[in-house]
């Protein structure tokens, strides 16, 4: 379509058949900006040596017409309630392609994820450990399940989601239950029968405008890992999502994908060296994928 001093992807006449035809408040969705931010982000971590995908966090837009875009890229999505859930399965969404991280992490809810056939679970709790251990027990069913770790570093971002005590999952080491050092003991001695471990989950924040965030949590990951894979050789790790987090511009510098890719593409490459060649890496967006694909049109009265 034609750019206009508006948005990027529709014309002045094109706007007033929509407003004739549809009415007003009006939402636009492009679904070429849906699709092209995608490629962005997978472009950004080429150079990374084993397998990369995009999950798109429903909560960002969850109206149908985005969900489905996304389902034709073939993307991961990632929900955390059971209500995205039901929309995703509505609009004929693949439970294979879900990463499904739990607010409450009830065990009831677990229940219904799993019944669902989601197969892949980030628990962010001791207690969610042993809900979603229950759940899948119950139903005979073996999720695989990560972690989702608070690596307590530095962010500079609009909403921080790592710092010391922050709810945002658990630090990878404390006397408290509430670790991801006493989650993996428990798993590896008692439940490895009923669950899979695939791997660690982290979210530094939201809008991050120094991506150096990403490079201290890794350092601190990759320092975890090896000293897990000491005490439990048998310890596998499949996927690292290392969660939201890239910025979009109104009006101002921000810093792009690729710019925090290749900060950090290294660190992700030596992980795979250390410890799989097949691991997965996922990188999760709402925010990125969606507000530049979106105009509202109202009225002023």
């Amino acid at each position: 379509m034609q750019n206009m001093r508006l948005n990027r992807f529709m014309n002045d006449d094109e706007l007033i058949d929509v407003i004739g035809r549809f009415g007003t408040p009006l939402y636009i969705i492009d679904e070429n900006t849906l699709h092209a931010k995608v490629k962005e982000l997978l472009d950004a971590y080429s150079g990374f040596k084993g397998r990369r995908q995009v999950a798109y966090s429903v909560k960002a837009n969850f109206n149908p017409a985005v969900i489905k875009a996304f389902i034709k890229d073939g993307i991961m999505f990632d929900l955390t309630s059971l209500g995205e859930l039901y929309f995703y399965i509505r609009c004929k969404g693949d439970v294979d392609n879900v990463i499904y991280t739990s607010v409450a992490e009830e065990e009831s809810e677990y229940t219904e994820v799993l019944n669902a056939n989601v197969s892949r679970v980030v628990v962010s709790s001791y207690n969610g450990l042993i809900n979603v251990i229950r759940a899948a027990e119950s139903l005979n069913i073996k999720p695989k399940v990560m972690i989702r770790i608070n690596p307590e570093v530095g962010v500079k971002a609009e909403v921080k989601a790592s710092y010391r005590h922050g709810k945002f999952g658990v630090p990878f080491n404390t006397n408290a239950r509430d670790s991801a050092t006493n989650m993996i003991k428990y798993m590896m001695n008692n439940a490895m029968d009923r669950i899979s471990f695939e791997g660690f989950h982290f979210h530094l924040g939201s809008q991050i405008t120094d991506y150096t965030c990403f490079a201290h949590a890794l350092d601190r990951l990759d320092a975890f890992i090896a000293n897990m894979k000491k005490i439990y050789p048998k310890l596998n790790v499949n996927t690292i999502d290392i969660g939201g987090g890239t910025p979009v511009s109104y009006g101002e510098y921000v810093p792009t994908p690729h710019d925090i890719a290749s900060s950090i593409v290294d660190r992700l490459n030596r992980i795979v060296d250390n410890y799989n060649k097949e691991l997965m890496l996922i990188v999760e967006s709402g925010r990125y994928l969606t507000a530049e694909s979106t105009i509202l049109v109202s009225r002023i009265v």
